[in-house]
């Protein structure tokens, strides 16, 4: 077997056992689990990781909103999301601990309990370690009625995908500064592979998108994300994973979106979207939602 050869199984190899990292991130319903491959990916120790893994908490604490009697978590929960976008300080963060350590004393049963056992985490000084975070704030969240495949949703909408989400961003050209050159970028030899976010970036869109983007994130009007669509074609914007995330879909969790790129026979079509690589994802956007952050620059 020539060098040739042995660069091409090399590489083909490495391609495998990218898709099959992705595959496994897309169908996950393991919070612990993907918080684990969000590590290579450089997620948790960029600019923001742990904004993101507050509004984790946050989303947790507001997926069981109709649930809880206790409005004190409610606002709890509202001001560690102000804290997490620079729009509270120490002292709002501090008032939201007690407010939430006030509703866990007087809880009256399980599920309002938990519910304020995450609005007091999320409004804690320091999160201290990510996965630590986010396993206990899973555990608690389930013992609040929200189960897993949920908390993963929420986790794959704060996060993106971290198979694609570097790569996309940066060939599609609409971040700008050093650290997103192309020639910059780790790759694997396959090109394929996390490819790690830089540690700040500086989006250059013209006023319609940041002003569209802007008011669906402060009025959490996700269910506009369709008229921030238009308006991102408008500019130019040439990210598809960018575009098809705020129409509602997702790479395939079944074939990684590998049968609609290379074009696999009628034979080989996935099941699940039929060769198209995309299919459709959980109606869910939450405060921290990747696609709306990469717009504001967050």
């Amino acid at each position: 077997m020539d060098r040739t050869d042995t660069m091409e199984r090399a590489t083909q190899s490495a391609v495998t056992q990218d898709r099959a990292e992705e595959r496994r991130w897309l169908a996950s319903v393991d919070p612990a689990e993907m918080v684990e491959m969000l590590g290579p990916a450089g997620l948790l120790a960029a600019r923001g990781s742990e904004r993101k893994l507050r509004l984790f908490g946050c989303a947790l604490v507001r997926s069981c909103w109709g649930r809880i009697a206790d409005g004190r978590i409610g606002l709890a929960c509202q001001a560690a999301e102000r804290f997490a976008d620079g729009r509270a300080g120490a002292a709002d963060l501090a008032a939201a601990r007690e407010a939430a350590a006030a509703a866990m004393r007087l809880a009256g049963g399980r599920g309002t309990r938990a519910a304020a056992q995450l609005a007091h985490a999320a409004a804690a000084d320091g999160l201290g370690d990510p996965r630590m975070f986010v396993v206990s704030a899973a555990a608690t969240a389930q013992a609040a009625g929200v189960d897993r495949p949920h908390q993963a949703a929420i986790l794959r909408d704060l996060f993106g995908n971290p198979f694609r989400l570097g790569r996309c961003c940066a060939t599609a050209g609409w971040l700008s500064g050093p650290a997103f050159a192309p020639a910059a970028r780790p790759a694997s030899p396959a090109g394929d592979g996390p490819v790690p976010l830089p540690p700040h970036h500086t989006v250059s869109w013209g006023p319609d998108v940041s002003a569209t983007a802007r008011s669906i994130y402060d009025r959490r009007a996700f269910e506009r994300l369709h008229v921030l669509d238009a308006v991102l074609v408008r500019a130019g914007c040439t990210c598809e994973d960018l575009l098809r995330h705020v129409r509602g879909y997702e790479r395939c969790r079944v074939c990684a979106g590998a049968a609609g790129v290379a074009g696999a026979s009628p034979a080989r079509t996935c099941p699940l979207c039929g060769g198209l690589g995309w299919a459709g994802a959980p109606d869910m956007h939450v405060r921290g939602c990747w696609a709306l952050d990469l717009v504001l620059g967050y």
